[in-house]
């Protein structure tokens, strides 16, 4: 097991674990889970702005001006 976690976290790739031929798991380095965590609240950001434009919650850039 050591040398599966050691490959992992030298060469950043994630290796599947199978079980009768089938992936069952997946281990992955530390630094590759934050990085797919990272991207994956990026793109849930992303993917709530393009819900708010389409549903018209949106400010105009003079209207956020005239906040300041």
């Amino acid at each position: 097991m050591s040398a599966m976690i050691k490959q992992v976290v030298e060469t950043g790739d994630p290796l599947a674990v199978t079980v009768n031929g089938r992936v069952q798991a997946v281990i992955q380095s530390l630094a590759s889970y934050q990085n797919t965590q990272n991207q994956m609240a990026m793109l849930r950001i992303l993917a709530l702005g393009r819900k708010q434009i389409q549903e018209g919650k949106v400010i105009d850039h003079e209207d956020v001006r005239s906040l300041i």
